[in-house]
């Protein structure tokens, strides 16, 4: 009787994900989950300030401010990865680089994704708008909790310094959705 190793399914998983859309370099994966934080916190602010205003919009108002937002803030992260390419390498980007921006901005277009069914949802008449936007507010904010203390999690630091790390990662997010929020 042979014995097969089997391998556990998170890694298959990956593997098999790698092997149809390739590796991605540190630099790539940086570069998603940044752009996925910046699209993050610009739905957030779109949601929050549209939950905070005096003029109450329609459900489908609300859902076509947070989409244009989202793809608005994806457009122009794509433009500035382009120019930023021209300037630093004097060429536009080859076919395989032009495709990965193209790929991180449509990942960060996906951070949008439960609030907009929220108020899709919204916008059928299922629930009322500011139920929605109170939702999609909180799921913003438990996404980019999540991603602040997995980065904080993620380092070499005791544990001490991760409970700061974590204070200081959710007090700056904090501040940056007032920023952003005042500014709408």
């Amino acid at each position: 009787m042979t014995t097969q190793s089997r391998t556990p399914w998170p890694r298959l998983v990956r593997d098999r994900f790698r092997a149809v859309f390739g590796e991605r370099s540190s630099h790539e994966r940086t570069m998603a989950l940044k752009e996925r934080i910046y699209a993050g916190f610009t739905g957030l602010a779109i949601v929050a300030a549209l939950a905070l205003s005096d003029h109450h919009e329609t459900a489908v108002d609300a859902l076509v401010n947070l989409v244009a937002g989202i793809v608005g803030i994806v457009a122009a992260a794509f433009v500035a990865e382009i120019i930023a390419h021209l300037v630093n390498e004097r060429a536009l980007p080859a076919p395989r680089q032009l495709w990965t921006m193209v790929q991180i901005g449509a990942g960060a277009i996906t951070s949008a994704s439960l609030p907009v069914v929220v108020l899709i949802g919204a916008s059928l008449g299922v629930y009322a708008l500011e139920p929605a936007l109170y939702t999609s507010i909180a799921l913003y904010f438990m996404s980019l909790t999540a991603v602040a203390l997995l980065a904080a999690h993620r380092t070499r630091l005791g544990w001490r310094q991760r409970l700061v790390a974590s204070a200081v990662l959710l007090g700056s997010g904090l501040v940056v959705i007032v920023v952003l929020v005042a500014a709408h």
